[in-house]
């Protein structure tokens, strides 16, 4: 427990448990996002470097909008208001923790676009997803190509906002997938 965490722990607890039970577990896709905009904890905010490194621990574990609520009242509770940076940095792990449930393994955006691509053999049947695409947002394409890729098109945005407005429309997108 105490080397790797009560949330890390927590989770492995719960994996066995499925595993006795002869339940499958689905294997987590690691998601990387590569954005070019500020994303961390600043020292003038979080002033203990323990406490950004156990902060970092628990951003990076976060999965729904609860744990992104329940984090987010707790740093202001504690550090104030929270600076765009952080805020970044939480949407970031909230986007990469429902987008690794849909097989996606790399973010990154350009020109107006944030390009989500999915691991074939992880990603969600293609006429369940074209469904839960076409429901969630209409501004949502589906490139089936060798490497398949979710495209979030909207040249008006900021990458900031367009993040911010993906991991509402991903979450759409995740729940029509658990309907079908």
């Amino acid at each position: 427990l105490d080397a790797v965490g009560y949330d890390l722990y927590i989770k492995l607890l719960n994996e066995a448990v499925l595993e006795e039970r002869g339940e499958k577990v689905k294997p987590k896709v690691e998601c990387t996002v590569d954005l070019s905009y500020d994303a961390f904890l600043p020292e003038r905010y979080v002033k203990s470097s323990a406490q950004r490194m156990d902060l970092y621990r628990r951003i990076a574990l976060i999965e729904s909008q609860l744990d992104l609520d329940d984090l987010g009242d707790e740093l202001i509770d504690r550090f104030g208001d929270i600076p765009d940076s952080v805020m970044n940095l939480i949407e970031i792990a909230h986007l990469r923790g429902i987008l690794s449930e849909m097989g996606v393994h790399r973010v990154n955006y350009m020109a107006g676009t944030l390009i989500m691509r999915m691991i074939p053999s992880a990603a969600p049947d293609p006429l369940k997803l074209y469904g839960a695409l076409e429901k969630a947002d209409k501004r949502l394409l589906l490139s089936a190509t060798k490497e398949p890729s979710i495209l979030f098109r909207d040249q008006k945005l900021s990458p900031e906002k367009l993040l911010a407005l993906a991991v509402k429309v991903m979450e759409k997108v995740a729940a029509g997938l658990e309907e079908n």
